[in-house]
């Protein structure tokens, strides 16, 4: 004969509010707005390339008045070229930009307002690029949503 299990009072309560938490959750995240993203997919199918191989970074340029330029970029993974997302090409990482070597450092990107911003951890300066350029340079669904 089997046992029969008894729930008590305050197991039933937890029970209750546990359901209540998760479906207050569920309606908490499908009201979030998410902001817009770039996607990488579409540069890959932009310039033909594998979407696993792409990261996001800062490329620093010496621009010859002993300064450096920071603009946002794409770096490919096994190659000698990169994405300048400020320009919309496929430029090679290793030209010497007025005596200087154009360094990268990986980035971390953001929404804010409009534009996308690129901010290195270990940079105190940031990179930024308006969304209605990127999708000038690359069309409307580089930037989802």
């Amino acid at each position: 004969m089997k046992k029969k299990n008894f729930v008590a009072q305050g197991d039933m309560n937890a029970a209750a509010s546990q359901t209540k938490r998760v479906r207050n959750a569920r309606k908490a995240s499908q009201a979030k707005v998410h902001s817009p993203y770039i996607a990488l997919r579409c540069l890959a199918a932009h310039f033909g390339l594998f979407v696993q191989g792409l990261s996001f970074a800062i490329a620093e340029t010496p621009d010859g008045e002993d300064g450096i330029d920071l603009t946002p970029a794409v770096l490919i993974a096994n190659s000698p070229d990169y994405i300048d997302l400020a320009h919309g090409t496929m430029q090679d990482k290793q030209l010497n930009a007025f005596g200087g070597i154009r360094t990268f450092v990986p980035a971390c990107v953001k929404y804010d307002n409009g534009e996308f911003v690129f901010k290195a951890h270990r940079l105190n300066a940031e990179a930024r690029i308006s969304e209605d350029k990127l999708k000038d340079y690359f069309g409307d669904t580089v930037v989802a949503k």
